[in-house]
Formats: structure tokens, C-alpha cells, sequence
């Protein structure tokens, strides 16, 4: 007898139909072979991408920075709380002198408190 997940019970066995607890919108993520998702993997390389980021705390940007490692460099980053979002502009370009004109543009647009250079 297949159960949707609200009638089960910690510990219960029992199997139930994924299809009937979850929303339709959501299915066709549950739908994917094993060959669709290895053809689209790509190194973990191609995917650090190179850019401005936002640092957001209650709808207000408190830092911008640059980087052309995003991951990299949000691990490491002094300023960030658990509790800022995050939005990223990705800028095509391995040359830091662009990402430098793109990053004081938006300091000076924004002005936020936790760039030392807004404060000027």
C-alpha cells in the first residue's frame, strides 16, 4: 500500500508514492538518468567564474568586491556573516583592471558601509 509522506510515521517502513507528497512543478527534477547528468557535468574549474559580488544584509548592499575565484574567495571572506545574501555579476574577463572599474563604479554608487574605499 503506498502512503503519501504526511500519513508516515518516524520509523514506518511503509513505502509511499514520491509523486503524490510532491508538487507537479517539481517533478521533472526527479526524472533524470545517470548518462543526462554525467554528459553535463563539468570540472569543478569551469565553474568558478570571475566577477563582481554583493554583500547583502536587510535589502542593503554592504560590500562589493571582486574576485575571478568566487568560490575561493567568499571561503575566505572576513566580511561575510551567516547572515548576508549574496548576488553576483559574472564579467567575462581574466584582467583585474576591469574588474577594478567595475567594482569602484558600484562602491561609489552604493557607498556601503563595510568598503573602505566607500568611506572616502
Amino acid at each position: 500500500m503506498n502512503r503519501g509522506l504526511e500519513e508516515l510515521n518516524p520509523g514506518d517502513e511503509t513505502e509511499f508514492d514520491i509523486e503524490s507528497v510532491i508538487p507537479k512543478r517539481l517533478a521533472k527534477y526527479l526524472v533524470l538518468e545517470e548518462d543526462v547528468i554525467l554528459n553535463a557535468a563539468k570540472p569543478v574549474t569551469q565553474l568558478v567564474r570571475q566577477g563582481i559580488y554583493f554583500l547583502i544584509k536587510d535589502n542593503t548592499i554592504e560590500y562589493v568586491g571582486q574576485t575571478l575565484n568566487l568560490y575561493g574567495r567568499l571561503g575566505n571572506h572576513e566580511k561575510l556573516q551567516p547572515y548576508h545574501k549574496i548576488a553576483f555579476l559574472p564579467v567575462p574577463t581574466e584582467k583585474k583592471l576591469v574588474l577594478q572599474w567595475i567594482e569602484d563604479h558600484y562602491i561609489k554608487k552604493f557607498q556601503p558601509k563595510l568598503n573602505i574605499k566607500g568611506k572616502e
